[in-house]
């Protein structure tokens, strides 16, 4: 019997729910039908007073146009003539404006690559500040005796004393197969393709080349007599980081 009555009870709970439900929402509907009515009435008139202020302020000014031509102040064609000033004196102001909004624009835009430049520069910098003396250097003669390999470390761009006799030995024994103090020499500096831009890559390949030159001026080559060269990325030895001294005599 306990259970007869729950299932009564059940059942009849679930009219009255649902004309609870039924009821909130006519009533929600109502509520949104009455703010949309009352929203659109209010913006009717509202952009009728709008329409009305605008067209007082063109009457007013009309009239008083009138009431100058009426009085002999202004003439017809003055009026023309003003009324086409203000329509020039309009479009000019529009141009202005848009004008403005461009230069803006484009101010903003310049801002924002100046700021990347900035940030791009820093990292360059930071990458070119890393260059560094090195003590790990490598220094191979080709067979035919005519060219040299100079490797370094990633960073490295000064010679240590090793590499500096060598080069010099080299170079004097050129000097003593040809009978010539000021001989020809091609210095060939190695890009790295690893390296964060081109630009650091050369940085550091011309140091490279530099340090060299600087060796075969002090033992009596001449600038005239010695060209210095990128080299495309090229592994020697295992590694990107080289330069290739030849004799060209």
């Amino acid at each position: 019997m306990a259970g007869g009555d729950d299932d009564d009870m059940s059942g009849n709970a679930w009219p009255g729910f649902v004309d609870i439900l039924s009821a909130t929402v006519i009533m929600f509907v109502f509520f949104v039908m009455i703010t949309a009515i009352l929203m659109s009435v209010m913006s009717m008139d509202y952009r009728e007073q709008i329409k009305a202020a605008s067209e007082n302020e063109i009457t007013e000014e009309v009239q008083q146009f009138v009431d100058r031509i009426v009085s002999g102040e202004l003439s017809v064609e003055e009026v023309q003539q003003s009324l086409g000033n203000r329509a020039k004196i309009d479009a000019l102001v529009r141009e202005k404006d848009t004008l403005e909004k461009k230069i803006r624009a484009e101010a903003a835009a310049k801002n924002l690559i100046q700021k990347e430049l900035v940030e791009k520069n820093a990292q360059i910098e930071q990458r070119a500040s890393a260059l560094s003396y090195t003590d790990e250097q490598g220094y191979k003669e080709t067979e035919d005796g005519m060219s040299v390999y100079v490797t370094y470390n990633r960073n490295g761009v000064t010679l240590i004393e090793e590499t500096i006799t060598s080069l010099k030995a080299f170079l004097r024994g050129h000097q003593k197969r040809t009978g010539q103090e000021n001989l020809h020499v091609s210095v060939l500096a190695a890009e790295n393709p690893n390296a964060p831009t081109i630009s650091v890559t050369r940085k550091i390949a011309l140091s490279r080349a530099l340090t060299i030159r600087n060796v075969f001026l002090a033992n009596g080559v001449t600038s005239n007599n010695i060209s210095i060269k990128y080299a495309k990325p090229k592994e020697v030895d295992d590694t990107y980081d080289w330069v290739q001294i030849r004799i060209d005599n």
